[in-house]
């Protein structure tokens, strides 16, 4: 079997395609293709509503963005093969979320490209066979739509009609208030549009665009979502203007099924998380926990560390301390944080089995409420 070829997003070498049919058939055939899952979060209260499913090789230096792996496989013979894989391994995901009650409600949705918009017939049998072929519903499976089709809506109505008889939800990706008018949203048959990066100089204030685009949305019922949010300024400024939904690597990260999983049943609150003050707060537990158990319990930190790389340089001392040997992580997600939350979680039930009492005598620790909060000990963590 000959060796798998690399895949340089950037490269011109795959310009001819030959080249890039040859690595993309080989990831395929190695099945190094994934999908992982990025949730779109309310941006209140962290709920999640939706995953978007993302095209990803095995390889984690290889991640990226999906749109940049669409745009290339678009010219190899592997798109049609690879489109009916991810349709069929999201709906799939979606069933298998549908049958774990908490998770009853959550969607996923799938990027389509223009050509396979043009290509309504393949397309629309496709979809028809996987909604039979799951019974998930309909409505739970959302098609986001390459923003180029805003330039002209009325080449996709007739598809997009088709795809909304059959039950799907429809979501309008990249949509910039500055390039397109808000009657787009009334041309097209829309749940969801997705407003274009945040991070761009247009979107530093709420300006008359903007606001016809959310008051138009607003009219129709039509869901506004923010996307690749980064810094806890871009949050604020989109809590600020009534934007409800949102996503990108300050909430969430792409995530794989188990840990999208895991996400969905524990959310937390969205709030800008400082990882100093987690650290005064792990402390104070810390040194509580220290005082009865003396080294085991920094042995216990020790044994229940996760292995991911970025907290590799959270060291527990000898004294008790826990310490920051490397550079802090620029962000926090939520996932990281929930990362967080789990070793102090298994640390204290190391603890229980030696201190039967652990939760009664936590209430004297000295832990503020904000403290507890902060390590979600909430009042039912030795069960969980």
């Amino acid at each position: 079997m000959r060796p798998p070829l690399p895949l340089p997003l950037s490269s011109s070498a795959y310009a001819s395609g030959t080249g890039l049919d040859r690595a993309a058939e080989d990831f395929f055939l190695r099945q190094e293709f994934q999908l992982d899952y990025q949730p779109v979060l309310g941006l209140d209260r962290a709920d999640i509503g939706s995953f978007e499913a993302g095209l990803h090789l095995r390889q984690p230096q290889q991640r990226t963005y999906q749109a940049d792996y669409v745009a290339l496989l678009e010219r190899t013979s592997l798109r049609g093969p690879l489109t009916r894989w991810v349709l069929q391994e999201a709906s799939q995901q979606l069933q298998s979320w549908h049958h774990h009650g908490p998770l009853a409600n959550l969607s996923v949705s799938v990027n389509l490209s223009a050509r396979q918009l043009r290509q309504d017939t393949i397309l629309l049998r496709q979809l028809d066979a996987i909604l039979t072929d799951t019974g998930i519903v309909p409505g739970a499976f959302r098609l986001e739509l390459p923003g180029t089709v805003a330039a002209a809506p009325l080449a996709v109505a007739d598809t997009l009609t088709a795809l909304k008889r059959l039950g799907l939800t429809l979501c309008l990706d990249n949509y910039s208030p500055y390039h397109h008018p808000p009657e787009v949203l009334h041309q097209l048959p829309l749940d969801a549009v997705k407003l274009t990066q945040p991070t761009s100089p247009e979107f530093t204030h709420l300006d008359d665009s903007l606001k016809s685009t959310l008051h138009v949305a607003d009219d129709l019922g039509v869901q506004v979502i923010a996307k690749r949010i980064e810094t806890p300024s871009q949050l604020a400024r989109l809590r600020g203007w009534g934007i409800r939904y949102g996503q990108g690597f300050l909430l969430a990260h792409p995530l794989t099924s188990q840990e999208a999983t895991r996400l969905a049943v524990t959310p937390h609150p969205i709030n800008e998380f400082r990882l100093a003050v987690y650290l005064t707060a792990l402390n104070h537990l810390s040194r509580f926990l220290c005082r009865y158990l003396g080294r085991v319990a920094v042995n216990y930190w020790r044994r229940n560390r996760p292995p991911q790389p970025w907290l590799r340089s959270l060291t527990p001392l000898a004294s008790g301390e826990v310490t920051l040997t490397g550079p802090a992580p620029s962000l926090i997600d939520l996932q990281q944080q929930q990362t967080l939350r789990q070793w102090v979680r298994f640390c204290l039930k190391d603890c229980r089995k030696v201190l039967p009492t652990l939760p009664l005598m936590l209430q004297q620790s000295g832990l503020t409420l904000a403290e507890q909060q902060l390590l979600h000990l909430h009042p039912g963590w030795a069960d969980v």
